[in-house]
């Protein structure tokens, strides 16, 4: 293709332009020719092929305008992060007299024992490590979906370069075609040419037979004439014998006769030389017709097999162009699937904080508990999503009943925290009944 895809900035901007026109009523149709779209190059001032204007055309005249891809993103974060919050700070338990809900109003209880006070020094610590490894993992993920959407960015505007290409590939087929059609009419037309040479050539054959035939004729009745001459010779020879006194007449008679039995022979022997070399002068033209027609034969033939090799590599040229633009859609489908699964588990992470800010707001001291079932599920989730494995449970018979506990990659250790924070909650709850 004559352009070179760098960037496509100059795609954005005539496609910008042309956005303009259709909203203005001024762009041209889906059938305007190679002509009318260069006058419109020169005035857009743009960079962009034929192919390619027309291709954009034709998306809007059917869809009408749409936004055009963004720039690529940078790598570097270019706006904050959701998870960009200062650290949590360190989470103390204070003594409590009695029940939150009431109950005991008097002096302090009883210091509360070594294990406790350690149990509960430990839940501030594990919450806020937790928080800090979550909020590091959303971070993390949010870099993955900016990344991802560098990619799609860059397959989109490769697929608009990619479609003005085929569009190009396609017209010069169409040109290929048409020359092909021109070849087959002037095919056509050398063999009228040749039928109309071949009943000339039988025409002047006839003709030449039957001069040939009159010849002959000519040929037997001056022969027929000499004999009577001869006869006449003869008899006036006798007719000499005869009578003397007409010796000088006869002798005269039979000079004039010889005389134009000569001019004869010369006439006829004139007419033979003649009608020899007619015959050389049509066995040349035969020849040479039939040469020209075997050439002219050989010459069709070649180019029509150098067309069909053509036309056999563009079809494969064709082929290879949509296996790569299906293959090149596939890509996007999936950048797009892994997308919508980052964003959903940034979502899940950013739910999974807010609860747990809601619960320290709301529980008094414990800061909630989690369930081992949710803590097992989130773990779980969480391995898959970083790509490690989760053992599975399996009965006497060998059937799959669940899921046990995976491990996670050497990340900060979010299960410690989760069973500290289980501990402590069932000892508490434990010590207040």
């Amino acid at each position: 293709m004559s352009g070179t895809f760098n960037g496509d900035e100059y795609i954005r901007a005539v496609h910008e332009q042309l956005r303009d026109m259709w909203e203005d009523g001024t762009l041209p149709g889906d059938d305007a020719t190679d002509a009318e779209l260069k006058e419109l190059l020169q005035e857009l001032e743009s960079e962009s092929t034929v192919a390619e204007v027309r291709y954009i055309i034709r998306l809007l005249n059917r869809n009408g305008p749409y936004v055009p891809p963004a720039p690529a993103t940078p790598r570097r974060r270019t706006r904050p992060s959701i998870f960009d919050n200062p650290q949590s700070p360190i989470i103390t338990r204070t003594p409590t007299f009695g029940r939150t809900s009431g109950g005991f109003i008097g002096p302090a209880p009883p210091t509360p024992s070594r294990r406790k006070r350690r149990a509960s020094a430990s839940v501030g610590l594990s919450i806020r490590e937790q928080n800090d490894a979550l909020r590091a993992e959303g971070r993390r993920i949010e870099a993955m979906v900016e990344e991802l959407q560098v990619e799609v960015d860059r397959l989109q505007r490769r697929n608009v370069f990619v479609g003005a290409e085929l569009e190009e590939h396609i017209q010069a087929f169409l040109k290929t075609e048409a020359k092909l059609k021109a070849a087959v009419e002037e095919r056509d037309t050398l063999r009228t040419q040749h039928q109309n040479s071949t009943s000339a050539f039988s025409t002047a054959t006839t003709s030449m037979q039957r001069d040939l035939a009159l010849a002959n004729e000519r040929v037997q009745t001056a022969e027929q004439a000499q004999a009577t001459a001869g006869e006449k010779m003869r008899q006036a020879q006798e007719e000499a014998k005869r009578a003397k006194d007409r010796q000088t007449e006869l002798e005269k008679e039979m000079g004039e006769l010889r005389t134009q039995l000569d001019n004869n022979d010369k006439n006829f022997q004139s007419e033979i030389e003649a009608n020899r070399r007619a015959n050389a002068e049509n066995k040349r033209l035969r020849t040479s017709f039939i040469r020209e027609a075997v050439s002219k034969k050989h010459e069709l033939q070649k180019k029509d097999n150098e067309f069909k090799e053509k036309l056999a590599a563009k079809d494969r040229d064709i082929r290879d162009r949509d296996e790569e633009l299906h293959a090149r859609w596939d890509d996007i489908q999936n950048a797009q699937n892994e997308l919508a699964a980052a964003q959903n588990q940034i979502t899940a992470l950013q739910r999974r904080l807010d609860r747990r800010a809601r619960r320290r707001r709301q529980g008094g001291g414990g800061g909630g508990s989690i369930r081992s079932a949710e803590r097992l599920k989130t773990v779980n989730a969480a391995v898959k999503f970083l790509g490690g494995t989760v053992p599975l449970i399996r009965d006497a018979q060998g059937k799959v009943v669940g899921e046990g506990e995976g491990t996670l990659p050497p990340r900060p250790r979010l299960r410690s925290a989760v069973n500290n924070n289980n501990d402590s909650d069932d000892e508490e709850d434990e010590e207040d009944q």
